[in-house]
């Protein structure tokens, strides 16, 4: 029994360890002199003689907890130095990402360069590596081997970095579509009228401080707007007595209330996805008619919006992406309004509440400030 927990242990622990790939195109003996790897980030010419011994790879391997940015260079350097490179020139860094993974992933060249003292000086290597505190918050990038919002070094050789947004507007527009469903003893004319009706234009406006990098609290105003009409409808009313005309509808959902974002950080490295969730109160109002005859229909009841986006970065300032809302709530009863001045509350029975459920789906601009 304790062999196999030892077994299941040991499992489990490579399981949580980097998967670590490398692959030798020209064999290098390794050598006792190579005391320094150094490391050449994207993108960068390489103005001396060296030669490609191979390349390698460091990724998750689908359970690992410890795989930071400076965890995963070293385990790199290692690779290096066993097959005798003097310089890791990365090709690919992948950054933790909130919807993937948690770890910083990289492909690399190992290089064996000549005049090693040659390429630290055209890199301007002049000081280490930062370690990172919080390699799984995805705003801490890295490039050229320190986090990117450092943008000078204080008096005693520590860095400082720019400070994070603060604030977070959030707005989007796009079409909006009603999931109620339609009334079975309507006719085919009437039941493509309430279709149509459940389709409109949603567009929302949302305001967050930032309480850190990731989290924000904020208050959200989302409006659900649609309008239609039908003509030569026939109703008729409890005297006896018989209209034919046309009908029309103006609806306007609202919803105002207190909202939680959860984002990326400002400087994740394509783009932000965010995730919102917000509760407050929803009011519903329809101005219909019927044949010149006006009506306005209120109500209101507690409700919430979901939503999920993704937005990517045209400058750091500025983003823009698809988001999908998903946005609710019953209206139990109603205050009708007629044009004669007098007005009529109705309570719905269960199984008459009004269903103000929908999706909307939209194209959102982020703005930090």
């Amino acid at each position: 029994m304790n062999k196999f927990y030892f077994i299941f242990i040991s499992c489990f622990l490579l399981s949580c360890s980097p998967k670590i790939k490398t692959s030798i195109v020209e064999k290098q003996e390794k050598a006792s002199f190579i005391k320094e790897v150094v490391v050449i980030p994207e993108n960068t010419t390489i103005n001396t003689k060296y030669k490609k011994i191979g390349e390698t790879q460091a990724g998750d391997s689908g359970f690992t907890v410890n795989c930071g940015y400076n965890l995963m260079i070293n385990l790199l350097k290692n690779e290096a130095l066993k097959n005798g490179a003097n310089a890791l020139r990365i090709t690919k860094h992948i950054y933790p990402s909130l919807y993937g993974s948690s770890c910083h992933r990289f492909k690399a060249d190992l290089l064996f360069v000549e005049d090693i003292d040659s390429l630290k000086n055209s890199l301007n290597i002049s000081r280490p590596i930062q370690t990172e505190t919080n390699d799984f918050v995805a705003n801490k990038r890295i490039e050229n081997g320190e986090p990117s919002t450092v943008t000078e070094t204080t008096t005693n050789g520590t860095l400082k970095k720019d400070k994070a947004s603060k604030f977070v507007v959030i707005a989007n527009v796009g079409p909006s579509f009603r999931v109620a469903k339609t009334p079975d003893n309507t006719s085919a004319e009437q039941k493509a009228y309430i279709k149509k009706l459940k389709s409109g234009l949603g567009y929302e406006l949302t305001a967050y401080y930032m309480k850190d990098e990731n989290t924000g609290f904020g208050f959200k105003y989302n409006v659900h707007k649609s309008s239609g009409s039908l003509s030569n409808q026939t109703m008729e009313f409890g005297d006896g007595s018989v209209w034919t005309g046309t009908i029309s509808d103006a609806i306007a959902i609202q919803f105002i209330g207190a909202s939680f974002l959860f984002t990326e950080g400002q400087n994740a490295r394509v783009g932000e996805g965010t995730m919102e969730l917000a509760l407050g109160y929803m009011s519903y109002k329809d101005i219909a008619s019927f044949s010149g005859n006006r009506m306005t229909i209120k109500g209101g009841n507690l409700g919430i919006v979901g939503g999920f986006g993704y937005h990517f970065r045209i400058s750091p300032s500025f983003l823009v992406g698809p988001q999908v809302n998903f946005v609710g709530a019953v209206l139990n009863k109603v205050t009708v309004n007629y044009a004669d001045g007098s007005s009529e509350k109705i309570t719905f029975k269960e199984d008459e509440k009004e269903n103000l459920w929908r999706i909307d789906l939209a194209l959102g601009a982020k703005f930090r400030f």
